[in-house]
This record gives C-alpha cells, structure tokens and sequence, in this order.
C-alpha cells in the first residue's frame, strides 16, 4: 500500500483494502516453519546468475536487510551499485535516524542513465556508498547520528581486513585475547531486554507506537 505522503486522499481505503486482502501473515509462518519452496521462489540467493538487469541496492543500519545490500555486491555479475545510511526501513530522502540524502535526484540519475541511455555519470562512481556512523551511548531510538560518507570501488573491498576482538576485564573490546580468569561484570544500559525491547525492522521511526500502551 501506498504511503499517505504520497496518497493523501485515499491512503485509508487503500490501507483497509490491503489488509482484508493480505490474511493473516502468521498462517504462512505456520505452515512453512522450514525453508522450502514457498521462501525459495522469490529468494535471491537461490540463484544470483538469475538476474541481468542492473540493480542498485539501497538500506540502512537500522534496517533489518542491511546485509542483502552486501550480498548482492558480491554475487551479481551485471551492473550493481549499493548504498547503506543510517536510516531504518523506510526511504532515504526522508530517512530517521537521518541524514537523510536527496534519494530521489540519485533515483533520477540512475533511471535516466539506464532507461533513456543519458550520461549522468553514475555508473562512473564507485559501487558501494556507505555511511560509517560514530560511536553514540545506546539508547532506545536515534533522530541522527554522526558520522562520514565513504566509498568502495567493490565487495569485498580492498581496503577492508577482518580483524578478531575478544572481550577484556574492564569491559572493552581487545585485540589480544585476555586470559579466561572468571569475574563478574555489572553492564548498566538504558536499552530494555525482552518483549519490549522494540521492533527488529522498523527502529522506532515515526509513526511506531509503544510496544507496551498501558
């Protein structure tokens, strides 16, 4: 269904219409607990030679699929490029926790670079775009965080090495592995655990309710 930002006379009855129509997701779960060909039709892994088209694959770190964005860098083999913000499940140009960016002029480029053969230079840039966000204290929700654009000529990149942390006595992250001597460690956070601990895909954007409305 439509978002009411763009449908704003007729979002409702097309909301109302959606969900009489949809059934009840929870009976598909139900009946395919196990991955069979019901979630095999439309999964992209099942064959990424698959795809020709040219595909730019966009999501964020508060976005539950942020990690589709890196598979698909790497697996296709035609014409890809990939952007990940900070941004939850929801558009980039109107994305919380922001910065938001002007996705829709980088929608524009893309389209008319590839559906009207005009050369706006996008395929001329490197192919993955993300946003590496600072370190910010947990907290339930964020309006914006800080950090910096960086780019990557590809996936894997180059200029990425794995490195292990293994966890210390004072509570941080070590390169060197520490000794197992036991302790007990008090970790005091803000972030509730269990039921209400939030939503896995939405990330508290505008327009969630409270899990718990007592």
């Amino acid at each position: 269904p439509p978002d009411p930002r763009n449908k704003p006379d007729n979002w409702r009855a097309l909301w109302h219409s959606r969900l009489k129509e949809s059934g009840l997701w929870l009976k598909n779960w139900l009946e395919h607990q196990h991955r069979d060909e019901f979630w095999r039709h439309g999964s992209v892994c099942e064959d990424f030679d698959a795809i020709a088209c040219p595909v730019y694959a966009v999501s964020g770190w508060a976005d539950g699929y942020c990690r589709s964005v890196f598979r698909l860098m790497e697996k296709l083999q035609g014409p890809r490029k990939g952007l990940v913000g900070p941004w939850a499940h929801t558009y980039p140009h109107i994305g919380k926790p922001g910065p938001a960016i002007g996705f829709l002029q980088e929608c524009v480029r893309w389209w008319d670079h590839w559906l009207k053969g005009r050369d706006t230079g996008i395929m001329g840039e490197p192919m993955l775009r993300l946003f590496v966000q600072d370190s910010a204290p947990p907290q339930t929700s964020y309006e914006l965080r800080a950090g910096r654009w960086v780019t990557e000529p590809a996936w894997p990149s180059p200029n990425v090495e794995r490195q292990s942390f293994f966890l210390s006595g004072n509570g941080r992250l070590s390169a060197r592995q520490a000794d197992h001597a036991s302790g007990r460690q008090a970790i005091r956070s803000p972030l509730w655990v269990g039921l209400r601990g939030g939503k896995w895909c939405s990330y508290a954007t505008p327009g969630d309710q409270p899990a718990d409305q007592r």
